[in-house]
């Protein structure tokens, strides 16, 4: 026994003296039970899927869009979508990119509809843009000639400074949706943009148009690291994560119409009343019954929540959550229907079902422009990940 007790204190001594970093392994609770067919089906039935809020266009860049009086440029904020506008809004209350679809762009499709004003090229206006260098742009699809079913020749991104057009060129990166039901449009959830730390994209019938946004967040991506490892050391699951495609939003419906209000009055890209209050990452892969995302609530949300018992608790409260798919299977791969996510909580005790639906994403590249290996990212949509938006 002596001799036990002398080689546990060089042991604590070696790690505490050498600095020995001690890998805190696995923990041996298993997740919790998934929560009843029955129950799953009534959060699907009783809440036909998940609310979804627009936050709309902020303010000024409705007048920064005026900037663009030339040709078919002219009156483009007329034009704008600002049911399905989204912004990527930090944690410091800030916008770091808002991408602006073009109104009936989810019935339209890939075509040359104007002219560009320098210099007469077949083109398509797929939507207004404003990144973190705080610059308001057109994105423009040029056609090489006036043959309607070639290929874009390239996409400009045009800023207009003392009426006068500039543009950067950029490759063309068009990614693929699937029909529903044998339609030519996107369902509603996955029509307009989303923006992931990599890209946002424009979405044009089943197209995507996308252009790279480099958002990553040193921020965000510590609280889903230390998120990860708040659960990791409370249960076992068999799931890695991407915290480099970490990003935050706004859930909630009371949380999202606040900021729209705010956004609508706003005059510059800090906007107080805008908070996020959640960030979360996508899983690396799906795998029945593991987790396909990893959510950090940082204020209560008011979503759509029931207890694993069917109890609707109307809120999600701040916590570190395991997200696990328990959408039917026979729906699981149905862009725009309704499934349901179980919320794993670290605390052990207070977990939650929520209304899912199923979303496309970023679609399959069509024109080799990606390796598809980067599909089922976090984005910014009222809450999406893995092919799943809450």
């Amino acid at each position: 026994m002596m001799q036990s007790r002398r080689l546990l204190a060089i042991i604590i001594i070696l790690f505490v003296v050498l600095g020995i970093g001690i890998v805190p392994g696995r923990a041996a609770n298993p997740l919790p039970p998934l929560p009843s067919q029955a129950v799953v089906n009534q959060v699907i039935t009783q809440t036909n899927g998940p609310t979804f809020t627009p936050l709309g266009r902020p303010q000024f860049l409705t007048f920064t869009l005026g900037a663009f009086t030339q040709g078919a440029f002219a009156g483009v904020a007329a034009r704008i979508d600002l049911q399905n506008t989204v912004s990527y809004i930090d944690l410091n209350h800030t916008i770091q990119s808002t991408f602006m679809p073009m109104l009936g762009a989810a019935s339209s499709s890939l075509h040359f509809d104007i002219v560009t004003p320098d210099d007469g090229l077949p083109a398509q206006i797929v939507g207004a843009l404003f990144d973190k260098s705080q610059r308001t742009m057109l994105a423009v699809l040029v056609w090489k000639d006036n043959k309607p079913n070639k290929t874009p020749k390239e996409l400009r991104l045009y800023s207009s400074t003392g009426g006068q057009l500039f543009y950067a060129l950029y490759k063309v990166k068009v990614r693929d949706y699937k029909a529903k039901g044998g339609s030519s449009q996107p369902p509603p959830s996955d029509a307009g943009a989303l923006i992931t730390n990599a890209e946002g994209c424009f979405v044009i019938g089943l197209n995507q148009i996308c252009v790279d946004t480099g958002l990553a967040d040193g921020n965000v991506q510590s609280l889903t690291t230390q998120a990860y490892q708040n659960l990791s050391h409370v249960y076992s699951f068999n799931a890695s994560f991407d915290f480099s495609s970490s990003v935050p939003d706004l859930l909630g419906a009371t949380q999202r119409s606040a900021c729209a209000a705010a956004l609508a009055a706003a005059t510059g890209r800090i906007v107080s009343g805008c908070t996020a209050n959640a960030v979360f990452t996508n899983a690396q892969g799906y795998a029945a019954g593991q987790p396909i995302a990893l959510l950090h609530v940082i204020a209560d949300a008011d979503l759509k929540a029931y207890d694993p018992n069917g109890n609707y608790v109307g809120h999600l409260p701040p916590g570190d959550y395991l997200v696990i798919d328990v959408t039917p299977a026979n729906v699981q791969n149905t862009p725009g229907a309704v499934g349901a996510l179980f919320l794993v909580n670290a605390d052990q005790s207070h977990h939650y079902v929520i209304p899912s639906r199923v979303m496309q994403d970023l679609g399959i590249s069509s024109d080799g422009s990606d390796d598809n290996s980067n599909l089922g990212q976090a984005a910014v949509k009222d809450g999406m990940a893995t092919w799943r938006g809450f």
